[in-house]
Parts: C-alpha cells; structure tokens; sequence
C-alpha cells in the first residue's frame, strides 16, 4: 500500500538514495514508530492529568518530550544511533517503571508489556545477538517487578475502574499491533527478496542457455568454415583462431552458470 504523500516527504529527509531495501526500513520504523507512541504517551499523560496524578503523568510526558527532541535531531542530522538506542532504553524502562508506581502488575495494567517490543524490534531490525540482549534485560525486569509486585500490591493507588479498562485495552491492544506490524513488516521483506531473486535467477538460467546455445553454434560454425577450405595455410589460420574464441565463450558461459546456480554438468570444454 502506497505511503501518503506526507509520510513519503518525512522519509525522504532521512532516507538516502544509495540506502538499502533493509536501511530503508530500519529508518522508516525509527522515524514513525517514535511519532505514533508520543502520540500515544501524550494521550496517557492526559488521562493521568485527569485523574489527578501528576506522578504518573510524568512518565509518558518524558519520553514524549525526549523523544520529540532527539527526533527532530534525527530528521536534521540523520544520525540514528542516539535516537536508536534511546528508543529501545526507553521503552524498555518507562513503562516498567510507571506500573512499579501504579501498583504493580494490576495496578499499572500490565504496563511491562511495552518492555518487550525492544527485544523484538533489534532483533528483526537488526540481528537476533542483539535482540537476546535487550530480551535478557526484559527477563529481569519482569523478574524484578514478579518480585515486587506483592509490595507494590499495597500502595494506596486509587483508580476508576474505566480508567484501569481503558489502560488495559490500550497496553495489550497497542503492543500487540505493534509486535504485528513488525513481523508482517519482516516477513514482506523477505517474500520480496526471494521474489527478486527468483526472477534474477532466472534471467540468468535463460542467458546461460543462450550461451549453451552460441557456443555450440559457434563450433559448428568454424568447423564448417574450416571444412570448406581446401587450402592447408587457410585451415590451419583458422583452427588457430577456434580455441581462442571458445575460450572466451566458456569463461563467460562458467561465470553465468555459476551465479545461475547450474551444476556446470553440461559444461562443454573447449579445444585444447
């Protein structure tokens, strides 16, 4: 699906011409991702505001406000590493933190949930090393806070029940459209990739047959011409010629079939 004309202009001011299929997309996620969540924390720092809980509201109105800079910092400048890692460290520890504040696991509505995109975004993004990384970091966390919980548990959190839905619907429903868009993201790279492939392979397949095909034209040719000659200085000119010529045809004819992917079987040597 078409991106909207919007969107496209916002990528083109990260996004280089020489880019590959793989960096277009890890910019794409580094710039959109972070635009949607500041919409997202925003929205939840209003509810906690609303509810008279400017503790809370703080979280989410931090990382929307980090984000913000080093975001605009990331369009101006393109360097990504900064705002890469404060993504991934944020989102793991926020939201952890502001269910430790809201009373645990109930209390806070699972808030630890966004704590996992990290471990998957690096590891579809990037590599699976890196991703094992931030999912070792998400394991004590979850840990820490099953520990705590019983603790966190007892706080005097007083919050409406609609209020408590609402954050349960938005932390399960969120990530889990998040953790789709990023492996429905991950899988159609991969089916465009092996479809370009496939089509590669087989223009290859077709200009090694045609050589198959040129070469053996080629010897019949001067085998032909060579017949023809009556004369012994004009065949032997010739003859001369032929391993050279079907020297050069056979180096091609291997370097195709190589990236072809054929077997070389039906390789024909050339005349020594």
């Amino acid at each position: 699906m078409a991106k909207p004309e919007f969107a496209k202009r916002l990528l083109d001011l990260v996004v280089l011409a020489d880019d590959s299929a793989e960096l277009r997309r890890q910019k794409s996620v580094l710039l959109f991702v972070p635009l949607m969540l500041i919409v997202i924390t925003v929205f939840m720092g209003a509810v906690y505001l609303l509810l008279d809980m400017p503790g809370s509201a703080a979280v989410p109105f931090t990382y929307a406000a980090v984000t913000a800079v080093l975001l605009s910092n990331y369009i101006r400048t393109g360097r990504r590493q900064l705002h890469q890692f404060s993504q991934l460290i944020m989102i793991m520890l926020l939201p952890t933190l502001l269910m430790w504040m809201m009373g645990g696991f109930d209390g806070g509505s699972v808030m630890i949930l966004w704590s996992f995109l990290p471990p998957v975004a690096a590891a579809l993004l990037f590599n699976v090393k890196n991703g094992q990384r931030w999912f070792y970091g998400f394991a004590l966390l979850l840990v820490i806070s099953a520990v705590l919980d019983e603790q966190l548990a007892q706080m005097p959190i007083m919050m409406p029940h609609w209020a408590k839905s609402l954050f349960y619907v938005m932390n399960i429903g969120f990530v889990s459209a998040g953790l789709f868009a990023l492996i429905a993201g991950a899988v159609t790279e991969e089916r465009v990739s092996n479809a370009t492939l496939r089509r590669k392979q087989a223009h290859l397949r077709r200009v090694h047959k045609d050589l198959i095909q040129a070469k053996e034209q080629a010897e019949e040719g001067i085998s032909g011409v060579s017949t023809s000659f009556g004369r012994k200085a004009s065949e032997v000119q010739i003859l001369s010629h032929r391993p050279i010529l079907l020297l050069a045809i056979d180096k091609i004819y291997a370097q195709v079939a190589t990236l072809a992917g054929c077997d070389g079987q039906t390789r024909v040597s050339h005349v020594s």
